[in-house]
């Protein structure tokens, strides 16, 4: 009897197979879509919680670039305080002092020339070495803070750098431009003078470079500065980090810097900046 019965469920199976197939098909299909449903759901919270992440990051990104610029502003003009805190130092209070032992070596000297003295020779040494001295100290003072650069402009300032230079040094060092140069903030006149007094520096002090051209001149709406001079090669030590300060004067005018090697085989360091818009 029961497999009759097993081979009677087994007939009926076959026979109202389409009625079964129709009802698992109604069954299964909003089964699956309220799956689907919730899958897709799912999907787009978590994909608005992951862009909600991403708004937080990119704002604190920002936060903190901020910060940062802030910060690096902050130490370049700590810096250019401190420059300009030393070199008044040395002009008015190492300089002033220079002079007054100029004045008492010039005082001595007299009265023992007019006791004919044979040390008045000496004395006579004495004055030269203190003005040297003092010569030399004036223009180590103009190194660190460029006199009147808002007045004079830049060209001026590059040209009493290079004579500094060029008096205490080993060095030759040539400044000209385009005289297509139009006026400039004082603050990016300050920048540009820095840029270039710190390529040099470091072209001359670890480069060995004796030898230093530096051009100026307009092209569209930018600055270009360029630097010829016969040092070694700099990439490597630009990318080190030996820059960096300049890196970040460059970023506070949005300037960029470049570096090729020319037919002559002299390296060449050149800097663009935008000047319209003027940089703040």
């Amino acid at each position: 009897m029961i497999p009759a019965m097993f081979f009677h469920m087994y007939l009926l199976s076959h026979l109202h197979a389409d009625i079964f197939n129709s009802y698992q098909t109604k069954l299964t299909s909003p089964l699956i879509n309220i799956l689907l449903i919730e899958l897709v759901g799912n999907l787009k919270l978590e994909l608005d919680r992951i862009k909600s992440t991403n708004e937080r990051l990119d704002k604190l990104i920002n936060l903190r670039n901020a910060e940062l610029s802030s910060l690096t502003l902050h130490l370049l003009e700590t810096s250019e305080n401190i420059k300009i805190a030393n070199g008044q130092e040395l002009h008015d209070g190492i300089g002033q002092q220079l002079t007054g032992i100029q004045l008492l070596s010039a005082s001595l000297s007299e009265q023992l020339l007019a006791e004919n003295s044979p040390t008045a020779a000496i004395s006579h040494h004495l004055i030269n070495q203190t003005s040297q001295t003092h010569h030399y100290i004036r223009k180590i003072s103009r190194q660190l803070f460029p006199v009147r650069i808002g007045t004079v402009g830049l060209t001026a300032a590059l040209n009493e750098l290079s004579s500094c230079l060029n008096d205490i040094k080993p060095v030759m060092v040539s400044v000209d431009d385009d005289h297509k140069i139009p006026p400039l903030p004082e603050h990016l006149q300050l920048q540009l003078f820095r840029i270039c007094q710190e390529s040099i520096i470091f072209a001359m002090n670890h480069l060995k470079a004796n030898r230093l051209d530096v051009k100026l001149n307009m092209s569209g709406t930018s600055l270009f500065m360029t630097i010829n001079h016969n040092g070694n090669h700099i990439q490597t030590a630009f990318d080190k980090g030996a820059h960096q300060l300049i890196r970040y004067r460059l970023k506070q005018i949005s300037g960029k810097r470049t570096g090729t090697t020319n037919p002559s085989k002299n390296q060449v360091e050149r800097f663009s900046i935008p000047l319209n818009p003027c940089p703040v």
